[in-house]
């Protein structure tokens, strides 16, 4: 089962009622995960497989703000259809036959709540996804992407860009063994 470790305050900044670190570990049992350890900058918890909901700080506080009482429901967003196109190539029909994709905006994001995306985004790689057998996901800002887009397959060795984080194009082959 997947284990998170959450910046502690940042957290409880989150959620509108102060707890106590007993009644942490019991609203966050609460959720049916495992409180592995609470200490003063950092909590543990153990994600059971049935709530992949719970693999960021997020989710755990969106959901324990419903425990609390302090929003409940499910949260609603502006969902709208897109004239950005992405183009499936057939050459993807055989590693990965299906894909979605969204443009999300008007999320501020500063450099912890990015942290977390990405930790999430890891998480899904390694349970989920099977450490990216299965399933991949990708984090681009907008301004970077020219649309049309197309999706195609291609040997990793014939792939070179340069991943988040990094200050020069690499070779995906590359990028997979480093990142």
């Amino acid at each position: 089962m997947p284990t998170i470790s959450i910046d502690k305050q940042r957290f409880l900044n989150k959620l509108a009622t102060s707890l106590s670190d007993e009644e942490l570990r019991s609203q966050l049992s609460q959720l049916g995960t495992d409180v592995e350890d609470i200490t003063e900058d950092e909590v543990t918890v153990e994600i059971f497989p049935n709530r992949p909901d719970l693999l960021s700080s997020q989710g755990l506080a969106r959901n324990l703000k419903g425990i609390l009482g302090e929003e409940t429901g499910m949260p609603e967003y502006n969902v709208k259809p897109s004239d950005n196109q992405v183009i499936v190539d057939e050459t993807v029909s055989e590693v990965r036959p299906y894909t979605s994709c969204a443009v999300v905006k008007d999320i501020e994001f500063d450099e912890a709540a990015l942290e977390d995306l990405v930790e999430l985004q890891e998480k899904i790689h390694v349970t989920y996804g099977r450490n990216r057998r299965e399933c991949a996901l990708g984090l681009y800002p907008l301004d970077a992407i020219s649309f049309p887009i197309t999706y195609i397959a291609e040997q990793p060795a014939n792939i070179a860009f340069t991943p988040l984080g990094f200050s020069s194009s690499i070779i995906a082959r590359k990028i997979l063994e480093e990142h």
